[in-house]
């Protein structure tokens, strides 16, 4: 494994960062670029458009996450709606651990 980020996955993770602090409609090729210190062309080279990006993140998450994947697939969610299905699931597990003092659920699903 290599060890430093392929820009593909660079590209990834930064979107990733960007949805947490300006939520998914705050994700903009324009945002992303800038974050990366490319021009928004150069995004291209690794991804058709913005949905591409989208179904990206998902299967980072799915690999993570394969049941949340599986009910995103059969819903016929868009990109979008599965990440924020997926987002809203996370903040209930993580609130849902923080009421039951840690104790019930498994650190896998956090």
């Amino acid at each position: 494994m290599k060890p430093y980020l392929t820009r593909k996955h660079s590209i990834i993770v930064s979107a990733l960062e960007i949805i947490d602090r300006l939520g998914i409609n705050g994700l903009s090729l324009r945002e992303l670029a800038k974050s990366q210190g490319i021009v928004e062309g150069a995004l291209y080279k690794h991804f058709k458009n913005k949905e591409e990006i989208l179904l990206a993140v998902l299967d980072y998450y799915s690999r993570h996450d394969s049941k949340i994947m599986n009910t995103i697939i059969n819903s016929s969610m868009t990109p979008k709606e599965g990440i924020m299905f997926f987002l809203s699931l996370k903040k209930t597990l993580i609130i849902s651990k923080k009421q039951l003092n840690n104790s019930e659920l498994p650190n896998s699903l956090i």
